[in-house]
């Protein structure tokens, strides 16, 4: 276990498949975050954790795929420096097992979550409706 935040579980991952977890997303998108994070003073942990507890917390978009257990949150995000002014805003997805908030990834994107992030096809929205995690 890397961090509880409660539901979303943020463990180490494997080593060697880097498949999810801390170790895919350093070794994925580590630079994504750290370029991020830097015109803020922070670093790309920082990011990492400021995305995944907003997330847990208030996401601006949640979808869940049922059948494959799979679950996306997506918050819109402002960064700013020491002087105030914001640096950065972006998107930044979490995908984590539905059943267990063991976290798969998260990352920054252009976009809130799709159906896509979650194995589901067509147009949106085809995962459950009015659903609160």
């Amino acid at each position: 276990m890397v961090f509880d935040y409660g539901f979303l579980k943020l463990r180490c991952g494997s080593v060697t498949t880097r498949a999810d977890g801390y170790n895919h997303i350093k070794d994925r998108h580590k630079t994504q975050f750290a370029m991020l994070a830097a015109p803020a003073g922070r670093t790309w942990e920082d990011l990492v954790h400021f995305a995944l507890l907003w997330n847990q917390y208030d996401p601006d978009k949640f979808l869940v795929n049922k059948a494959r257990n799979k679950a996306c949150r997506s918050r819109l995000l402002y960064l700013r420096n020491q002087h105030g002014r914001t640096v950065s805003s972006k998107v930044y997805k979490v995908i984590y097992v539905y059943t267990t908030g063991k976290v798969i990834t998260v990352f920054p994107d252009s976009t809130q979550c799709t159906n896509a992030n979650v194995g589901l096809t067509g147009p949106q929205p085809l995962s459950q409706p009015g659903e609160t995690s």
